[in-house]
């Protein structure tokens, strides 16, 4: 009867309505915020987003840089000067009235029109100084950073879910590890008790074979549950970042549903970070229309160049320069690019604001049902607990009858089957409910960081 008074304390134990808050999967749901790598993923993500943003602001500042460009030519168009022609016959003039040989002749000259052995050595300042497309495209990275962060967001509630899911699922089998174990005990002890009345003539030998029967299938049932419990662990351990092998720590304070937990949750969808990404989304489209109407427009720039024009590179003061440019571009004609680009942002501008209103009924519509089948876990859970309760006392009694003889094994077995089914329904149906509650909890946005 030790055995009996075990697993029956047990599921008494078991159904005590004691939810309450439970540190253990809490610092398992802190760790996984720390560490899991997907998570670690997103926040890259999001630093890449930051980064761009600070490209972008960049635009905004002068750019200096060195240029050198060296020339070297042979052949191409010439340009002929006839200085000969046109001066030998002066200086001729001039030498006979001067009585002198003061003026020579000269040879006809040409020139190469394509520089040859020159260089340009020179600092560039450059800075756009009107230029509306840098200004959109500054404030889109801005509003794609807010994007990245609401989907971190969302990222962080899913591993929330995910990670009481997954710990909820390791008690459940820890519970059925125990609930097995029992059942062997109870097993073990009906085997001795049925082995000591075939010994003295008052039962068949095949009750005894029965039972033993049901033992193996027991053992096998126990080798299932203890290979779940592995399976679980493991996943926990693989959202939190930990070595899949390493034992999880099973704490099962507030691990069963009172219905004084649950929370009425609220139906407004606004505050869900999906619909967050998806306005701000909206939001970059709304300005992509912006930045590509922005081509229709002119662009000022202007540019100061400081360096050294000569030839065989030297370097003589009379070679510096300076100059300044202001210049203007402005695109009269692109074959309708512009306006056919502007056409599909305004598309895609169109398809995102549906896609807000679809993805808000959508939210409306998973909460619902999220409730509802909270509701139907939470009946389920309720009618397990008072099955078990039936099951237990019929158990009870069915033993006493039978170690007294009054009974045939066939009832003790029957009695037996439903009491460990009736604790795995419970286990079953508690750990539903839980997991059921933390799904409403991430379909209404509702945890806490």
């Amino acid at each position: 009867m030790k055995a009996t008074t075990t697993i029956l304390a047990v599921a008494i134990l078991a159904i005590s309505p004691t939810y309450a808050q439970n540190n253990t999967v809490d610092s398992y749901i802190q760790k996984g915020l720390k560490e899991n790598l997907a998570l670690k993923q997103q926040n890259f993500d999001l630093q890449k987003a930051s980064y761009a943003l600070k490209e972008a602001r960049g635009l905004f500042y002068p750019t200096l840089s060195f240029r050198s460009d060296y020339f070297y030519s042979s052949g191409g168009r010439t340009v002929d000067l006839p200085l000969g022609d046109l001066m030998n016959p002066v200086y001729s003039t001039l030498n006979q009235l001067t009585g002198t040989n003061n003026f020579q002749n000269i040879a006809n000259q040409k020139f190469n029109l394509n520089a040859n052995d020159f260089y340009d050595h020179r600092l560039s300042v450059t800075l756009p100084l009107v230029n509306a497309e840098i200004y959109i495209s500054n404030k889109i990275r801005k509003e794609a950073i807010n994007q990245k962060q609401a989907e971190v967001m969302v990222y962080k509630r899913s591993l929330v879910k995910d990670i009481k899911t997954a710990y909820y699922n390791s008690i459940m089998a820890t519970n059925q590890i125990e609930i097995f174990k029992n059942a062997a005990k109870l097993l073990q002890e009906n085997y001795k008790l049925t082995e000591s009345r075939v010994k003295n003539g008052k039962a068949l030998k095949g009750n005894a074979l029965r039972i033993l029967s049901d033992i193996n299938d027991n053992q096998a049932k126990l080798a299932e549950a203890e290979n779940n419990l592995k399976t679980a662990n493991a996943y926990l351990n693989f959202l939190t970042n930990t070595a899949l092998s390493d034992k999880v720590a099973i704490d099962t304070t507030g691990f069963h549903f009172s219905k004084t937990q649950m929370k009425t949750p609220s139906f407004e969808t606004s505050g869900r970070e999906e619909i967050t990404a998806l306005k701000s989304a909206l939001t970059q489209a709304e300005y992509n229309i912006s930045l590509e109407k922005a081509s229709y427009f002119p662009t000022i720039n202007t540019s100061l160049n400081l360096g050294y024009q000569n030839n065989y590179l030297k370097f003589d003061p009379d070679d510096r320069y300076l100059t300044g440019i202001v210049s203007l571009k402005w695109d009269l004609f692109t074959g309708f690019q512009t306006r056919n680009r502007v056409k599909i942002a305004k598309t895609e501008a169109t398809s995102l604001n549906t896609q807000l209103d679809e993805t808000e009924k959508q939210f409306q519509l998973q909460l619902t049902t999220a409730t509802n089948e909270l509701d139907t876990a939470e009946v389920q859970f309720k009618s397990a607990k008072e099955n078990l309760q039936s099951l237990e006392e019929y158990y009870r009694e069915t033993k006493a009858r039978y170690d007294q003889g009054l009974v045939l094994l066939v009832e003790l077995n029957d009695a037996f089957t439903q009491l460990i089914n009736g604790q795995l329904a419970f286990e079953q149906s508690n750990t539903n409910v839980l997991i059921k509650l933390a799904e409403v909890e991430r379909t209404a946005a509702s945890y806490q960081f």
